[in-house]
């Protein structure tokens, strides 16, 4: 035998009488459990994966108990013993064996609770200089930390096994904690998202605060005493009485801010399994999210079925991440549901291949139901093929006996066509404004002379109207910069009122200028401006970005329902950059 062999076998008997009789016991188990596995996947011909989390779980175990802790591994391997039991099992020989299996890993319990009351000296987590995983995650920054939860918690996983932790009534306090952390969750989610016509820094506070609430609901999936936050945050969504989409945000929420794939397994669970009409809380919770894997999860929908709530669902995402649906795009651009439709022709914005979309979308322009939106996405790509579509609608709007439908749909359309800038638009714009208070942004982003001198003609006309003499004051503001100061009494308001008149019709547009914006010449730079901007409404900065598009800025990589924080940092970063530098003539 050589020195070397000889040192190595010197080492692991060294080893084997530093080991005590319970990890003993516990390795052996387990290597007696992966030999079970891999005879039984090759005697049954299992598909590669299918018994894959239990053992990934079995390989991992003894390093995951030198740095979680063993109650914590132990946690995660039953966890991934019964997950394999409830998903592989396909026949009854075959549930029996893999019952089996879980029952002979149970039976080391006891061995386990015994290392983890011996252990308590300091685990290689703590003493390791740069952990590689830390016990708990803060989020910082104004974005979701990417979270560890032990056994990347789905659905039907197993109760704790830390019963031998818990003195009598602790479960019960915790339980009653975690459920006011869940339904704060779903409150501040509620309260952070902004109306259209709300700033979009409205929801800051509640912002910050639910950062520091996720944080807290996955303090309680750790540590000696913990629950399955991710199940009883599910199945609070699914006790209330009536179907809260903020409360089915907070399950997909908590995964969509887990690592690691089985917890985008369960986060697809939870968006194929919520009840319709909680689209909004569901994109909401994945949009915010943490782990780099969601949209491709949201792509993968686009394949799960055809039901249109589940569709809409995954583009919703889709969109609001930036991703492509080169895929499936023809196939739904044409979808019999309007919804399906119309999502998948605002994803074509991102598509690469813009002449091919053109071409795709083109032939939509004669479907009723969807094509004012097709002409505003075709306006971006290729203006000269949507902006005589969008002219068309808006003198439909105009026309005497034009059914409500088509005066919405005029509205919409003529705030595209304000955004291309061209002021031989200005009339027709104005007479659409004449008709519905909904024209009347376009002529704030218009923003030509004639546009001002209406909507103070209009507001003096109208004084007697206080409904619309205040949809006036909006797009006045916009033009001239002219805010009106917020006052708290009716008498304070009243005098506001008045001061913010006398400043309107003081002000004249700059001497040459075609269009004005907050009081000065237009320039593409004011667009990042307005962004940036704490005041500005959600509906505005939709339209803000766009216009950018319209001068052919193609690559916009925030979500402008996102977090805060980015969209702060990258709208600096663009204003540094001088973006948006237009590349069309308008």
């Amino acid at each position: 035998m050589s020195d070397l062999a000889a040192s190595g076998d010197g080492h692991a008997h060294d080893l084997a009488d530093r080991m005590s009789h319970d990890e003993r016991v516990v390795r052996e188990r387990l290597g007696v459990v992966r030999d079970l596995l891999q005879a039984q996947r090759a005697r049954r011909s299992l598909a590669a994966d299918a018994t894959a989390p239990l053992r990934s779980a079995l390989a991992s175990f003894v390093d995951d108990a030198r740095t979680e802790g063993w109650t914590r591994a132990f946690d995660t391997l039953i966890a991934a013993a019964r997950e394999t039991t409830s998903t592989v099992s396909t026949s009854t020989n075959h549930r029996a064996e893999l019952a089996k299996i879980v029952e002979y890993i149970t039976e080391i319990e006891p061995h386990v609770v015994r290392l983890a009351q011996t252990r308590r000296g300091p685990t290689a987590r703590e003493t390791a200089a740069a952990p590689a995983h830390p016990f708990l995650r803060a989020s910082m920054g104004g974005v979701p930390a990417l979270h560890r939860i032990p056994g990347f918690v789905v659905p039907n996983t197993s109760e704790t096994w830390t019963a031998n932790f818990v003195e009598p009534g602790a479960q019960t306090h915790l339980r009653a904690l975690s459920r006011d952390v869940l339904d704060e969750l779903a409150s501040l989610a509620l309260l952070r998202a902004p109306a259209p016509d709300e700033p979009w820094t409205i929801g800051a506070g509640f912002e910050d605060r639910l950062l520091q609430l996720l944080d807290a609901a996955v303090t309680l999936s750790r540590g000696p005493i913990r629950l399955d936050i991710v199940r009883a945050a599910r199945a609070r969504a699914e006790e209330s009485p009536v179907a809260e989409p903020w409360r089915w945000f907070v399950p997909a929420f908590l995964l969509a801010c887990t690592e690691g794939e089985r917890a985008m397994d369960a986060m697809r669970e939870v968006l194929i399994e919520a009840p319709d009409g909680m689209r909004e809380g569901l994109v909401d919770a994945v949009c915010l999210g943490s782990n780099p894997d969601r949209a491709a999860i949201a792509l993968s929908l686009l394949d799960e079925d055809d039901r249109p709530e589940l569709l809409c669902t995954a583009l919703d995402i889709l969109v609001r991440l930036g991703k492509p649906i080169e895929g499936r795009f023809l196939e739904l651009v044409e979808h019999p549901h309007a919804d399906v439709a119309t999502r998948a022709v605002t994803a074509a914005s991102v598509l690469s291949d813009a002449p091919s979309v053109v071409r795709v979308l083109q032939p939509l322009l004669a479907e009723d139901a969807i094509s004012a939106h097709v002409a505003c996405v075709l306006t971006t790509l290729a203006p000269e093929v949507g902006a005589p579509h969008l002219r068309e609608v808006v003198r439909r709007g105009t026309k005497d006996g034009a059914s409500e439908v088509d005066t919405e749909r005029a509205a919409r359309a003529a705030e595209a066509l304000a955004a291309l800038g061209q002021t031989r638009d200005t009339q027709q714009l104005i007479a659409l404004a004449a008709v519905t208070d909904g024209a009347l942004a376009a002529l704030a982003t218009l923003g030509t002379p004639e546009a001002l001198a209406f909507l103070r003609e209009e507001y003096t006309r109208r004084s007697s109207s206080p409904w619309r003499a205040d949809a006036c004051v909006a797009p006045i503001e916009r033009i001239t910069g002219i805010r009106e100061q917020d006052e708290p009494t009716p008498e304070g308001r009243v005098r506001a009122r008045e001061e913010w008149l006398k400043g309107v019709h003081a002000f004249d547009v700059p001497k040459g200028a075609s269009r004005v914006r907050q009081g000065q010449p237009f320039q593409p730079s004011a667009i990042v401006d307005e962004l940036q901007h704490p005041e500005t409404l959600m509906r505005t900065r939709e339209n803000l970005v766009f216009e950018a598009r319209i001068l052919g800025a193609r690559a916009i990589p925030i979500d402008l329902e996102g977090w805060l924080a980015p969209q702060r940092e990258w709208l600096e970063l663009a204003k540094r950059a001088g973006w948006p530098a237009p590349t069309r003539r308008s």
